[in-house]
C-alpha cells in the first residue's frame, strides 16, 4: 500500500499533461493505461506522468499496476507522487468501487481519461470519508 504525505487533494492539470495523458491512453486503445502523476506535492501540480505496466487479467476492462515497478517508483521517487491515472478505454471516466477503494487506501486523488469523451476526471478524497469529483478537463 502507498501512503505518502497527504498531497492537496485535487490535480492541476497543465494543457502539458493533459496532451500526454490522452496520448498515453492512445498508444494502448484496447486497454487500460495507468500510472502515476509526479510532481509537487505541496501544490499538487504534476510535472509529468510515470506510466506502469497494466498486469490485469483483463485489461480491457480494468487495470492491475505491476506491483515489482510500482515498488521501485515508490524507493526512487515516493515525495514526488501527487497522484495516479489510468484510462478506461471505451467508457466514460467515472470511478468504480475499486478505484474508489484505492483512493481511500493511498489517499492519492485519481485522474481518470477517457478518450470516447474526450475528458479527463480528478476524483480524490473531500474529507475523511468521501470521494467526490474535484474537476474535469475537456480535450479541445
Amino acid at each position: 500500500m502507498i501512503s505518502p504525505a497527504t498531497p492537496k487533494r485535487d490535480l492541476t492539470l497543465s494543457a502539458g499533461i493533459v496532451d500526454l495523458l490522452f496520448e498515453l491512453a492512445g498508444e494502448t486503445p484496447d486497454r487500460e493505461v495507468c500510472g502515476f502523476l509526479m510532481g509537487d506535492i505541496e501544490t499538487g501540480i504534476p510535472q509529468s506522468a510515470v506510466p506502469v505496466p497494466n498486469i490485469a487479467k483483463d485489461p480491457l476492462q480494468e487495470y492491475e499496476m505491476d506491483p515489482a515497478v510500482v515498488r521501485e517508483i515508490w524507493i526512487r521517487r515516493r515525495t514526488e507522487i501527487v497522484g495516479t491515472y489510468h484510462s478506461h478505454p471505451h467508457g466514460v471516466a467515472l470511478t468504480s468501487g475499486r478505484d474508489r477503494m484505492l483512493i481511500r487506501a493511498t489517499r492519492l486523488s485519481m485522474a481518470i481519461i477517457s478518450p470516447s469523451t474526450n475528458e479527463i476526471r480528478i476524483y480524490g478524497m473531500w474529507d475523511a470519508d468521501t470521494i467526490r469529483e474535484l474537476s474535469k478537463y475537456r480535450l479541445a
